[in-house]
């Protein structure tokens, strides 16, 4: 069988950091992870280098947004070569691919969308007609993905014509069913068996995410109950490993009928540009080092660690250019670890890069980062049928060694479980799981387990304003604590909710306990580390 990132299109300062990299004509070896779930173009990896991207503007209606997103990802399927211009993260990753892979950006169709049709209509086969306010925009996306069509609104439909398209199909009224009907098994066309996009089906939502899904092949949809009939269907046609992007209804519920199907869910849900981002690689990446560690002193160990990394569209969005997190003026000032989805990999190379290269090392601070929340994508494992566990957690662990990461945080529903910890410690290269559940993440309270020399570490307590502990109460919990390295009681693993805590609100409750004295804070790895070589086991 051929794999589905091959598919019928390939088979058939801190504010302002300086980055090293170098352009791409010195980047060789670029390539995906074995067994990656994400497509990439029929020219390859990195053929976009030195061509040019036409920009769109991220300001477009409604209506050109959603036809721009299709338009996009048809053109993909050869090589990137439009790319939405959205403010925020996206100044940064085309900035990067200017630098890095010497890609020229052309602005003559910025706010012409009717223009930019014209000059890709000798690449499409027609259009199909689409009403977003019955969310037929799901038959159009699956029909965009199944074929060479861009999807149009009545109100947007000029554009096709006046390039002199024919209307293909119009599915205004019509769903997935119909998509999977008439497309799917047709012509030798399968829709994508590794990688499906679960997206909200009406405005402003479908003015993302269109792109990938139309570049991947991929089938789009949504329903508020996972478990009803036809969304079980849809999971049930994925292969395993899988992963779908975007997002649901409800998260925990979503997640766990993902789990329960062998999958998992990257949250793309206001995400653009992941078609082009993809398709411009890296072969591997290197975190900060870490500092040649003395003999510890007899202190308290903590470590705090950021939440919510996995979720992409964030960091490709403002993750990177707000002041409470990456952009923050107090990044450096402490040892800091942060959630990152190891998927940025494959999936948004420059991204990944930009965020190591910019990460701080210094004398009072480094950042860290480790794979989150359970691997390739968030879901449960102690609801994965076994086999697809151990599937996902072996290309986990491949995603893991490209981007230089050695411990994964995992997220159980309840109770600290370390059964399903420990088949990602069977992975080579993944060293340490900090093990979470759902609510609270910290359930484990500071426990510490070992498997051989690798470890399993549950979270003490929870940076989490007005839900949990805040600076004042945890500062007065972790004041009682013993300063004790050969003990699991003399270790804190903290989580930082990222949307209640600025890196500034971290930054001063560990200058808080540096004034009290016995406690010393440190990165993930270190943490880790030292847990392994004092602790006995």
């Amino acid at each position: 069988m051929a794999t589905n990132n091959q598919m019928a299109w390939r088979s058939g300062s801190l504010l302002i950091p300086v980055v090293t990299t170098v352009f791409l004509f010195a980047i060789v070896g670029a390539d995906r992870v074995p067994g990656s779930p994400f497509p990439v173009a029929r020219a390859g990896l990195n053929a976009s280098a030195g061509g040019i991207l036409y920009l769109t503007a991220g300001s477009l209606n409604t209506d050109d947004s959603f036809t721009a997103c299709t338009l996009q990802g048809v053109t993909s399927r050869k090589t990137p070569r439009i790319f939405r211009s959205n403010g925020n993260g996206y100044v940064t990753w085309l900035a990067e691919l200017e630098r890095t892979y010497a890609v020229q950006t052309n602005d003559t169709y910025l706010n012409d969308l009717g223009g930019l049709i014209s000059v890709f209509a000798p690449e499409l086969k027609g259009y199909v007609l689409a009403d977003l306010a019955d969310n037929s925009s799901v038959a159009a996306l699956c029909a965009c993905a199944a074929a060479d069509f861009i999807a149009v609104t009545p109100n947007n439909q000029h554009y096709a014509t006046a390039a002199g398209l024919s209307l293909a199909y119009d599915v205004r009224g019509k769903g997935v069913e119909w998509a999977l009907a008439q497309f799917n098994g047709s012509g030798g066309f399968e829709y994508n068996r590794a990688v499906s996009v679960l997206q909200v089906p009406y405005p402003p939502s479908t003015s993302f995410m269109g792109d990938f899904s139309t570049f991947a092949g991929a089938l789009s949809w949504f329903a508020d109950d996972l478990t009803t009939a036809l969304p079980s269907r849809l999971l049930a046609s994925l292969e395993s490993p899988s992963t779908v992007l975007g997002w649901g209804a409800d998260e925990y519920h979503t997640v766990s009928a993902l789990s329960k199907a062998g999958t998992g869910l990257i949250a793309t849900n206001w995400a653009n540009n992941l078609d082009v981002l993809s398709n411009f690689d890296m072969p591997a990446f290197q975190q900060q080092p870490a500092p040649s560690p003395g003999p510890p002193a007899n202190v308290h160990t903590v470590c705090f660690t950021m939440t919510d990394g996995d979720n992409v569209q964030w960091l490709l969005n403002d993750m990177t250019t707000n002041p409470n997190w990456f952009a923050s003026a107090s990044r450096g000032a402490l040892p800091l670890g942060w959630t990152l989805s190891a998927s940025l990999a494959d999936l948004a190379p420059v991204v990944m890069d930009y965020l190591y290269s910019a990460a701080a090392s210094n004398a009072t601070g480094r950042d860290y980062f480790i794979a989150g929340v359970s691997g390739l994508g968030y879901q449960y494992p102690d609801l994965q049928p076994s086999a697809a566990l151990a599937r996902l957690a072996q290309l986990t662990a491949s995603f893991m060694a490209k981007a230089d990461m050695h411990i994964v945080n995992v997220m159980d529903r309840n109770g600290f479980d370390v059964s399903s910890a420990q088949v990602y410690l069977q992975q080579d290269g993944i060293d340490g799981v900090a093990l979470y559940c759902f609510d609270p993440y910290s359930c484990g309270q500071g426990k510490i387990s070992f498997v051989g020399d690798k470890a399993i570490l549950g979270g003490r307590y929870s940076l989490w304003p007005g839900v949990f502990d805040n600076s004042t109460t945890l500062l007065a919990k972790l004041k009682t604590l013993p300063k004790d390295l050969t003990s699991s009681d003399g270790y804190s693993w903290m989580d930082v909710n990222g949307w209640l805590n600025s890196v500034a609100d971290v930054a001063s409750l560990a200058s808080q306990l540096a004034s009290v004295g016995g406690f010393e804070v440190v990165t993930p790895d270190v943490y880790l580390q030292r847990v392994v070589a004092n602790i006995p086991h």
